[in-house]
Protein backbone atom coordinates (compact mmCIF):
# COMPACT_ATOMS: atom_id res chain seq x y z
CA UNK A 1 0.00 0.00 0.00
CA UNK A 2 2.85 2.76 1.15
CA UNK A 3 4.74 1.14 -2.26
CA UNK A 4 1.45 2.27 -4.34
CA UNK A 5 0.92 5.74 -2.92
CA UNK A 6 4.35 7.14 -3.25
CA UNK A 7 4.25 5.63 -6.67
CA UNK A 8 1.00 8.10 -6.98
CA UNK A 9 2.79 10.63 -5.66
CA UNK A 10 5.76 10.11 -7.92
CA UNK A 11 3.84 10.31 -10.92
CA UNK A 12 1.84 13.29 -10.03
CA UNK A 13 5.12 14.95 -9.48
CA UNK A 14 6.62 13.94 -12.67
CA UNK A 15 3.01 15.27 -14.58
CA UNK A 16 3.13 18.63 -12.68
CA UNK A 17 6.78 19.11 -13.43
CA UNK A 18 6.02 18.35 -17.09
CA UNK A 19 2.97 20.72 -17.06
CA UNK A 20 4.92 23.58 -15.15
CA UNK A 21 7.87 23.27 -17.34
CA UNK A 22 5.82 23.83 -20.70
CA UNK A 23 3.78 26.80 -19.33
CA UNK A 24 6.99 28.48 -18.02
CA UNK A 25 9.21 27.71 -21.08
CA UNK A 26 8.26 31.20 -22.19
CA UNK A 27 8.84 33.08 -19.45
CA UNK A 28 12.16 31.83 -18.86
CA UNK A 29 13.23 32.09 -22.37
CA UNK A 30 12.09 35.49 -22.04
CA UNK A 31 13.58 36.74 -19.07
CA UNK A 32 17.16 35.38 -20.51
CA UNK A 33 16.78 37.36 -23.91
CA UNK A 34 16.09 40.61 -21.77
CA UNK A 35 19.30 39.73 -20.05
CA UNK A 36 21.00 38.62 -23.06
CA UNK A 37 20.39 42.30 -24.70
CA UNK A 38 21.21 44.01 -21.72
CA UNK A 39 24.58 42.32 -21.10
CA UNK A 40 25.01 42.96 -25.23
CA UNK A 41 24.31 46.60 -24.83
CA UNK A 42 26.38 47.18 -22.03
CA UNK A 43 29.20 45.64 -23.25
CA UNK A 44 29.16 47.94 -26.50
CA UNK A 45 32.07 50.02 -26.14
CA UNK A 46 31.09 54.00 -27.33
CA UNK A 47 33.88 56.09 -28.64
CA UNK A 48 32.43 58.66 -29.69
CA UNK A 49 28.61 60.29 -30.08
CA UNK A 50 26.31 58.89 -32.08
CA UNK A 51 28.26 55.78 -32.85
CA UNK A 52 26.57 53.39 -35.07
CA UNK A 53 25.36 50.05 -34.18
CA UNK A 54 22.96 48.12 -35.55
CA UNK A 55 20.03 46.54 -34.03
CA UNK A 56 20.73 43.54 -35.17
CA UNK A 57 24.38 43.48 -33.68
CA UNK A 58 22.89 43.92 -29.84
CA UNK A 59 19.55 41.33 -30.20
CA UNK A 60 21.52 37.84 -29.92
CA UNK A 61 18.17 35.75 -29.77
CA UNK A 62 15.80 34.55 -32.94
CA UNK A 63 13.32 37.70 -33.52
CA UNK A 64 11.34 38.47 -36.43
CA UNK A 65 9.69 42.27 -35.32
CA UNK A 66 10.05 44.23 -32.41
CA UNK A 67 7.54 46.70 -31.15
CA UNK A 68 7.85 50.01 -29.22
CA UNK A 69 4.85 51.55 -27.05
CA UNK A 70 4.65 54.37 -25.98
CA UNK A 71 3.96 54.59 -21.75
CA UNK A 72 0.28 53.80 -20.92
CA UNK A 73 -0.58 51.42 -23.76
CA UNK A 74 -3.04 49.42 -22.99
CA UNK A 75 -2.79 45.45 -22.80
CA UNK A 76 -5.25 45.58 -25.29
CA UNK A 77 -4.24 47.26 -27.69
CA UNK A 78 -1.03 45.99 -27.62
CA UNK A 79 -2.39 42.87 -28.10
CA UNK A 80 -4.21 44.04 -31.18
CA UNK A 81 -1.47 45.29 -32.91
CA UNK A 82 0.46 42.52 -32.26
CA UNK A 83 -2.32 40.35 -34.00
CA UNK A 84 -2.39 38.12 -30.89
CA UNK A 85 -2.66 37.69 -27.22
CA UNK A 86 -0.23 36.60 -24.42
CA UNK A 87 0.52 36.56 -20.32
CA UNK A 88 3.90 38.31 -20.78
CA UNK A 89 2.16 41.34 -21.91
CA UNK A 90 2.05 44.38 -19.48
CA UNK A 91 1.17 47.77 -20.15
CA UNK A 92 4.06 50.70 -18.97
CA UNK A 93 2.10 52.30 -16.20
CA UNK A 94 4.79 55.76 -16.00
CA UNK A 95 6.28 57.93 -18.22
CA UNK A 96 10.11 57.34 -19.35
CA UNK A 97 9.00 53.43 -19.48
CA UNK A 98 10.78 51.97 -22.31
CA UNK A 99 8.56 49.10 -23.40
CA UNK A 100 10.03 46.95 -26.33
CA UNK A 101 8.50 43.31 -27.31
CA UNK A 102 10.61 41.45 -29.56
CA UNK A 103 8.08 38.57 -31.79
CA UNK A 104 9.44 35.26 -33.04
CA UNK A 105 6.76 33.64 -34.96
CA UNK A 106 3.75 35.18 -33.14
CA UNK A 107 5.27 34.44 -30.02
CA UNK A 108 6.75 36.79 -27.17
CA UNK A 109 10.69 35.78 -27.00
CA UNK A 110 11.65 39.67 -25.38
CA UNK A 111 9.97 41.80 -23.31
CA UNK A 112 11.68 45.01 -21.73
CA UNK A 113 8.98 46.54 -19.75
CA UNK A 114 11.37 49.28 -18.05
CA UNK A 115 13.27 52.77 -16.60
CA UNK A 116 16.19 52.95 -18.52
CA UNK A 117 17.90 53.83 -15.02
CA UNK A 118 16.71 50.44 -14.16
CA UNK A 119 18.47 48.10 -16.96
CA UNK A 120 20.95 51.02 -17.74
CA UNK A 121 20.54 51.62 -21.40
CA UNK A 122 17.03 52.67 -23.35
CA UNK A 123 16.22 51.94 -26.91
CA UNK A 124 14.14 54.89 -28.79
CA UNK A 125 12.64 54.05 -32.38
CA UNK A 126 8.84 55.73 -32.08
CA UNK A 127 8.28 58.69 -33.07
CA UNK A 128 6.79 61.48 -30.47
CA UNK A 129 3.03 60.66 -31.37
CA UNK A 130 3.06 57.23 -32.66
CA UNK A 131 1.28 55.07 -30.27
CA UNK A 132 3.61 52.38 -31.41
CA UNK A 133 6.51 51.74 -33.77
CA UNK A 134 7.52 48.39 -35.60
CA UNK A 135 10.69 47.07 -36.97
CA UNK A 136 11.74 44.27 -39.04
CA UNK A 137 14.66 41.90 -38.41
CA UNK A 138 15.44 42.35 -41.90
CA UNK A 139 15.01 46.00 -42.03
CA UNK A 140 18.68 45.44 -40.19
CA UNK A 141 18.05 48.94 -38.66
CA UNK A 142 21.07 51.45 -37.57
CA UNK A 143 21.07 52.76 -34.23
CA UNK A 144 22.98 55.76 -32.74
CA UNK A 145 24.22 54.81 -29.42
CA UNK A 146 25.30 57.77 -26.52
CA UNK A 147 26.36 57.26 -23.51
CA UNK A 148 25.67 59.60 -20.35
CA UNK A 149 25.42 59.06 -16.64
CA UNK A 150 26.37 55.19 -16.95
CA UNK A 151 23.42 54.71 -19.25
CA UNK A 152 23.60 54.09 -22.96
CA UNK A 153 20.91 55.56 -25.09
CA UNK A 154 20.23 53.78 -28.26
CA UNK A 155 17.97 56.24 -31.28
CA UNK A 156 17.13 55.04 -34.97
CA UNK A 157 18.93 57.31 -37.11
CA UNK A 158 16.83 58.51 -39.83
Amino acid sequence: MKLKNFLIFLILIIIFIFIGSFIFKDYFIINKNNEKIQVSILNQKIYKENQEILLNDITPFNWDKVYSFKPYTSKEEIEKILGFKSIYISEGISEGIMQLIFVKDKRIVANICAHSNKVLYSINFSKENDLYSKIEKSDNVTLLANKKDEIVYLTKSN
